[in-house]
């Protein structure tokens, strides 16, 4: 079975299958750009529409609150913002732990209506609890 191409631009991912020397000079942000083109390629391939269907509701997160839309992609990055502490996330943002505690209210207000599975994650961490099992 013959592999498929990949662009040259695309560098190692963690559990992919191939890794492309031929990035020497390419700027860092071509490099990102082609791996998230390349998982998105892998996306439609189990699914024709979920690639679609993920940058429609990232798109309606950032019109609704850009932060919203932000919060929802550390989230499904994962979990990132689950080490930082409201404190950190107020001194990056250059606002009060109350500001930013707010904000986070705001955007899992707004991710309930767009990513409720987003949201119910996002509210494990804010809260630091489990979320309950699906059965």
């Amino acid at each position: 079975m013959m592999e498929k191409s990949q662009s040259k631009y695309v560098r190692f991912i963690p559990e992919m299958k191939y890794e492309t020397t031929e990035r020497d000079g390419v700027p860092e942000r071509t490099q990102i750009t082609s791996e998230i083109c390349a998982r998105l390629v892998e996306l439609k391939e189990t699914d024709a529409t979920s690639p679609i269907l993920l940058m429609t509701k990232l798109l309606r997160l950032y019109r609704a609150d850009p932060f919203s839309m932000w919060i929802a992609v550390e989230v499904l990055a994962g979990d990132r913002l689950q080490a930082k502490s409201l404190a950190s996330l107020g001194r990056e943002e250059k606002e009060s732990k109350q500001a930013t505690h707010q904000r986070q209210n705001r955007a899992l207000s707004t991710l309930e209506k767009v990513m409720p599975e987003v949201a119910e994650a996002l509210r494990e961490i804010l809260i630091r609890k489990p979320m309950k099992e699906k059965k």
